[in-house]
């Protein structure tokens, strides 16, 4: 018997679905099904995962330094992520077909699925009789409520949501960028021919987001440090948001005036921050309702980035289309400052309960 069911459910569906996804050009149908297992082991491992490390760590007396130790284990997932873009490039440049890629996915899901089993027993917390649907569902919401209606809380589960999905929303568009500026680069270059610029740019591509990770590997491993050169990480998380939004402001202007050396050393420092920035919103969201309802915290969070990202995917995608990518970045950092220095800024006291 699995000691783990819920992130063990959740990587038994991310494999049903890249098998799905493998097969997607059957149907749209199936297409979508798939993504709604992915979106189902989002939802199973969301939160549960993190707060079994925290679990861990109060066990063991070591929560104090639960920023710290998070740093550390994120930077592995980093330098996981360089070596799996390093990888994707040669399965993408040397194996006929997308679907090939979804079928590869399988075997580190698998992996994880089986490192998860193995953890230890004590950190599966069951209650004697299993919850119903409703009751998880009552359950989140209830949380939501809880966390919205205080102005310290919500200010930091927001500003965490808000950044993640931000991320989210903007990473990928170095593709669309590095598709019309790489492809000018490599002509100035003298680079020819249709097929061999595709496969310089995927190349260029794959090597870019291997850097990315290896450069947030070292942010996340020393985002401890850097918090500690602030009042509070709070006030940390807020300046780096701030650097965040002036940074996309920066690759509009890069991308407008068609500056490609510029917007990849910009797009990288993105990276640094997102990856800098997240364990020190771990560590402040986890510890808004206490140690018995933090999976559930985190797992609101984890809700509202979807939600927020459910927003602005949409939103960006028709500004980018209809009024180009400089403009999307233009606006975004601009309406992102504002919203982050009027709404999200500061470290309000806690109420007293």
């Amino acid at each position: 018997q699995l000691s783990h069911p819920k992130p063990s459910a959740g990587f038994l569906r991310y494999v049903i679905s890249f098998l799905l996804y493998s097969f997607g050009s059957v149907s749209f149908s199936m297409l979508a099904f798939a993504a709604m297992l992915y979106g189902m082991g989002e939802a199973f491992r969301s939160g549960c995962h993190k707060a079994m490390i925290l679990q861990w760590l109060d066990r063991h007396g070591c929560l104090k330094q639960k920023t710290f130790l998070y740093s550390r284990t994120r930077s592995f997932s980093n330098l996981g992520s360089a070596i799996n873009a390093v990888t994707a490039v040669c399965l993408v440049v040397f194996l006929p077909g997308s679907s090939v890629i979804f079928l590869a996915s399988i075997a580190p899901m698998m992996l994880d699925f089986i490192l998860v089993a193995t953890y230890p027993s004590y950190l599966n917390v069951r209650s004697e009789t299993p919850p119903s649907m409703w009751k998880l569902v009552r359950d989140e919401f209830s949380a939501l409520i809880t966390l919205m209606s205080h102005p310290h809380n919500r200010r930091k589960v927001l500003s965490s949501s808000i950044f993640q999905a931000s991320h989210k929303t903007l990473k990928d568009y170095i593709q669309p960028i590095m598709v019309i500026l790489g492809g000018k680069m490599l002509k100035q270059w003298r680079i020819s021919g249709a097929d061999r610029v595709r496969t310089l740019t995927k190349v260029v591509l794959g090597c870019m987001y291997a850097l990315f990770y290896l450069v947030s590997c070292a942010g996340t491993r020393n985002s401890w440090r850097i918090a500690g050169r602030f009042s509070s990480e709070k006030i940390a998380m807020d300046r780096i948001f701030d650097a965040f939004l002036v940074l996309a402001i920066g690759i509009g202007v890069f991308v407008w005036t068609e500056l490609p050396a510029l917007v990849i050393p910009a797009y990288l420092l993105l990276y640094f921050l997102t990856n800098t920035r997240r364990p020190l919103a771990m560590s402040q969201v986890s510890e808004l309702m206490g140690k018995k309802r933090r999976a559930t915290v985190l797992s609101v969070e984890s809700l509202l980035t979807s939600m927020t990202f459910f927003i602005l995917a949409p939103a960006c995608g028709f500004t980018a289309h209809h009024f180009g990518i400089s403009v999307l970045f233009l606006a975004f950092g601009v309406l992102g400052l504002l919203l982050n220095v009027l709404y999200l800024s500061g470290d309000p006291v806690p109420e007293s309960t």
